[in-house]
């Protein structure tokens, strides 16, 4: 996995920012801690609803300012993304994300 300079956040902040109580499905972190200002893969596991009800929607939000997002299809649900205008743009990699 390469490394991304810009990418300066942890686990913490992306559980924290993750409101994933749409259908309260039980969701925990494969991996609960990270190093401050690293990269990291942040695999979220959804392992059941309540009540005897399945999961049928997972929404994740990230906070502003989050860069480097890049979720991962799952066989048999569907992918939407909502994409908005950066407050700041920066540099990656020789482009200007905007």
């Amino acid at each position: 996995m390469s490394r991304h300079p810009f990418l300066h956040t942890t686990l913490a902040a992306l559980a924290l920012a993750t409101p994933l109580l749409g259908a309260h499905a039980h969701v925990t972190l494969e991996q609960a801690q990270a190093p401050a200002g690293s990269t990291t893969k942040a695999v979220l596991r959804v392992g059941h609803g309540c009540n005897g009800s399945a999961t049928h929607t997972v929404t994740v939000q990230l906070p502003a300012g989050f860069r480097g997002a890049k979720p991962v299809p799952k066989a048999g649900w569907a992918l939407a993304l909502q994409k908005a205008p950066l407050a700041q743009p920066y540099d990656s990699h020789g482009r200007t994300i905007t």
